[in-house]
Parts: structure tokens; C-alpha cells; sequence
């Protein structure tokens, strides 16, 4: 519960003590940075991490497929989100670029990452916060995409660039 309500980094230690009954055989102390829950802590720090702020159960992310879903429908296509099922590299791309233009058509602003005082990283929108503010960053958008893809049942590939992301 702790680290769930942390909305700011901290520096913290952690000590590791081994005990027998009551006598500390060994301790060690580490110094350790926590992370509020949505908060990335940059390409040089574990970038790994950052597909886990995609959230492809977000309920946002149906939001935006039920718009792609329409998109088909408006086409006079199938509306099924249904990822890589028909074999086609043509329905996938359709899907992708449904799924895109539902994106666009959220009209979102870019803004700055939400206000924080780390010097590395950044904060993380999420989609439920993107589609209720309307505004995002590229990471916040491209992330967005991430997850509806992932939802669809498409994989989905984060490039970063020096101030630029892309999926």
C-alpha cells in the first residue's frame, strides 16, 4: 500500500539482517531509489521497464478499440478487432491504422510529462488519465498505441530516439 500511494521518488535504505534467535550474524545496509507507481526511470535506468506502463487492461484501451471497431464499420469492413486471426497482412495493417486513426481522433494535446523532480525518467500518463485530460506527451501517446495494439491482439514495437518515441 505503501509504494502503490507514492506519487513522488524518495531515497530510501534498505538493510538485510541475518539473524539466528536474537544475534544479528551479518547486516548490510543499500541505498535504494522507490518510484512512484508512475514514474519511469529513464533509458539508462532498467529500460526494459517501460512496456509494463503500456496497461493494455486499462479500460481506456477498449474505449479506443470500440472507435477503431467504428472506423471499420463507417469503411463498410468487418468490425472485428481481431488481431492476426484472418492470416492477412492487409487486415492487420487495417487494423493498425483503425486503431491509429482512433487514436488521432481523441485530439489529444501534447503537454509536458506531469510535474516531478527527478533528473532521469520521467512520469507516465495513463490511458484512463490521457483520454479523461485529452493531453499526453509522445511517450504518453506512443505508449497509448502500445497497449491498444497489444489489446488487438497486434504486437507492438517501442523506438525511442533522442526527444522522439514511436511504436
Amino acid at each position: 500500500g505503501y509504494l502503490a500511494d507514492l506519487a513522488e521518488s524518495l531515497a530510501a535504505t534498505i538493510v538485510l539482517r541475518l539473524r539466528c534467535k536474537e544475534e544479528t550474524l551479518c547486516s548490510q545496509s543499500f541505498a535504494v531509489e522507490l518510484l512512484a507507481k508512475n514514474e519511469w526511470g529513464g533509458i539508462n535506468s532498467m529500460p526494459e521497464l517501460l512496456p509494463a506502463f503500456a496497461m493494455p487492461n486499462d479500460p481506456a484501451v477498449d474505449r479506443i478499440l470500440k472507435s477503431a471497431s467504428d472506423v471499420f464499420r463507417r469503411a463498410g469492413k468487418a468490425d472485428g478487432i481481431d488481431g492476426y486471426e484472418s492470416k492477412s497482412r492487409t487486415r492487420t495493417w487495417e487494423l493498425a491504422s483503425a486503431i491509429w486513426s482512433a487514436v488521432c481522433g481523441l485530439r489529444l494535446s501534447y503537454a509536458l510529462p506531469p510535474a516531478s523532480f527527478e533528473t532521469q525518467g520521467q512520469k507516465v500518463r495513463t490511458p484512463g488519465l490521457i483520454l479523461d485530460a485529452g493531453v499526453a506527451t509522445c511517450l504518453d501517446t506512443a505508449l497509448l498505441f502500445a497497449a491498444a495494439l497489444v489489446q488487438a491482439a497486434l504486437n507492438a514495437l517501442l523506438i525511442m530516439t533522442k526527444g522522439q518515441d514511436f511504436v
